[in-house]
């Protein structure tokens, strides 16, 4: 499985239709889910997140480029306002291609900033110039229900994107943003929202350029007050756990393919005889 590393843009990295780690955390449920997964809605949070992301690690110059900040000509009042929805409008015809930020926006993404710089530990994390670059690679995998060897072996094309990568230190470094960075509260985020399997994927990517079994270390930075900014380094069960996700979910990327490109009903969630069997899960004991 080899591998190349290339410096894009992230546009052109979003255009790529190559298999991310955004496309296989759906499909870890099921080769359905995969197969009718909604396009991600631009939400704030995912907007905030992404322009504290580019103000860490690309620089003042590349954010003001990409996020220009629209100010209301009247302040006091709403955007529903007659002469802040116009100027809205022609703001928006001005930066065709941009996301728009508010001054609030800014204050918030300003005072992240602040965290980090404050902390030299994380600035020296950042230090260097391997970072945002994408690596693509073709995923090789065997299909036991092929009809012949020949055709067992099949390449699904993958991509990634990485934040940063020290390469002396052998240290794949991710940048997060959440509500808050404590260790009780930040681990639900990580399972919940899937950073396991997309840590996972990562990995995937460098061993693919050379890098294997890289560790892995996660910049937390906090978008409420206090705006603290953690550290962690993720231990091997943990990528244990998102290695064998994800090969779930690229696995049932690959049957949903071949379901669609045979006409034929994408399978959901496997259940032997038609039912699976709905049990007391352990967490919930402890309150009865």
């Amino acid at each position: 499985m080899t591998g190349r590393k290339v410096i894009e843009s992230f546009q052109d990295y979003l255009n790529s239709p190559a298999i991310n780690a955004s496309q296989i955390k759906p499909a870890v449920e099921s080769p359905r889910h995969w197969a009718v997964q909604a396009p991600r809605a631009d939400k704030e949070a995912f907007k905030i997140g992404s322009a504290i992301h580019c103000l860490v690690l690309e620089g003042e110059e590349k954010f003001n480029e990409l996020y220009p900040v629209f100010v209301k000509p009247l302040p006091d009042k709403t955007m529903a306002a007659k002469e802040n929805k116009e100027a809205y409008a022609r703001f928006q015809m001005q930066n065709v291609g941009k996301t728009i930020i508010t001054n609030d926006d800014l204050e918030l993404v300003m005072r992240v900033e602040q965290s980090v710089k404050a902390k030299p530990q994380v600035l020296a994390m950042l230090e260097g110039q391997d970072q945002e670059f994408s690596i693509y690679w073709d995923e090789e995998l065997y299909d036991s229900s092929a009809e012949s060897p020949e055709t067992a072996m099949l390449k699904i094309p993958c991509k990634a994107r990485i934040d940063h990568f020290h390469d002396n230190k052998h240290i794949l470094v991710d940048l997060k943003t959440a509500r808050s960075a404590s260790p009780d509260d930040f681990i639900r985020d990580f399972l919940n929202f899937g950073y396991h399997i997309q840590l996972a994927h990562y990995r995937k990517a460098l061993a693919s350029i050379g890098h294997e079994n890289v560790g892995i270390s996660i910049i937390v930075l906090e978008k409420e007050p206090p705006y603290d900014v953690v550290v962690y380094s993720v231990d091997e069960p943990l990528m244990e756990a998102g290695d064998f996700e994800r090969n779930r979910g690229v696995f049932n990327i690959l049957k949903a393919q071949k379901a669609l490109a045979s006409n034929e009903w994408v399978p959901g969630v496997d259940a032997k005889e038609g039912y699976l069997n709905l049990t007391m899960p352990a967490w919930y004991k402890v309150r009865i």
